[in-house]
């Protein structure tokens, strides 16, 4: 019983989750910041793999060469390359859409620790609602993900796990 209430809770949150989001996965909504430049960066990537087949080694228009090793260790994470995969699988077209959903992911887990964090921190289930509420309800993506989401979004496993 205990089991089937915390998947419930944990339903909640990830549902605010996406009814926080529901607005900026609309088309005509573009990040700004250092998100545009992520997205450019996944782009890159995407359609390189789309188009011919592989992973791009290197950046021959903009940045006149330079290898993109560095480019895809600190700007792309685990969830940018799962979704592309599944992009690559369905021959998606929509770029825009597909990094929304791998920063939707992202959020997922966020929100998933936090929750497991307030699980081992908090009695009452009002109380973890309310945390995860909060956290589901702070996430700004949409303008500075490396600095606002990325740096932190996994802290709460970590806290958990120690």
């Amino acid at each position: 019983m205990r089991a089937w209430i915390a998947s419930l809770e944990l339903a909640v949150l990830l549902g605010a989750m996406v009814a926080f989001n529901v607005p900026y996965l609309a088309e005509t909504v573009v990040p700004k910041h250092d998100t545009w430049y992520v997205l450019q960066i996944f782009h890159f990537f995407y359609n390189e793999g789309f188009f011919n087949g592989d992973v791009a080694r290197w950046a021959p228009y903009g940045l006149y060469g330079v290898p993109t090793d560095y480019f895809r260790l600190a700007y792309l994470t685990p969830f940018n390359w799962l979704v592309a995969l599944g992009g690559w699988l369905l021959k998606a077209t929509d770029v825009l859409l597909l990094f929304k959903l791998s920063l939707l992911l992202e959020q997922a887990v966020f929100v998933t620790g936090i929750y497991l964090l307030a699980r081992r921190l908090f009695a009452k289930a009002s109380t973890r609602l309310m945390v995860g509420l909060a956290a589901a309800g702070s996430i700004v993506w949409y303008a500075q993900v490396l600095l606002n989401f990325r740096f932190f979004y996994l802290f709460p496993w970590v806290a958990w796990l120690l």
